[in-house]
């Protein structure tokens, strides 16, 4: 849950065309490939990026923290969060994941998850979402 004080933002990037979708498959391959993720899933591969895909830019700031609470789905849904500037914390389910510039995490939203940014800095990432046919 947000505190009425805390402010961040969404931004939408763009709408994704298939070649833009190759590239992202290969840049979330090149991540988990590089031992750039803090957690992954495999198989991941370039021909099985689940789609359609959205991608968002968050400005998260100092000490912010929301939460997510995940129910039942028709589908599964995969997101990929990039630290592009200073630091988040992420728990998946009872898993903390402590991401600092340039990390990158990958999980399925089936569970609770949390975002907190620990520091005195603001934060910003992109995050990829992704839903696999039902």
């Amino acid at each position: 849950m947000m505190d009425d004080t805390t402010r961040w933002s969404l931004r939408r990037l763009h709408t994704v065309n298939e070649a833009q979708i190759a590239a992202l498959a290969e840049v979330l391959v090149d991540c988990v490939e590089g031992d750039a993720s803090v957690s992954f899933m495999h198989p991941l591969s370039r021909e099985r990026v689940p789609q359609p895909i959205q991608i968002v830019e968050v400005h998260f700031p100092p000490g912010g923290r929301v939460a997510f609470e995940t129910g039942a789905r028709d589908a599964r849904v995969h997101q990929q969060v990039w630290v592009l500037e200073g630091a988040i914390d992420i728990t998946v389910g009872d898993t903390r994941h402590a991401l600092r510039q340039g990390d990158c995490l990958a999980m399925q939203l089936d569970q609770p998850t949390m975002f907190h940014n620990p520091t005195r800095k603001p934060a910003r990432y992109a995050v990829v979402i992704a839903t696999e046919a039902a």
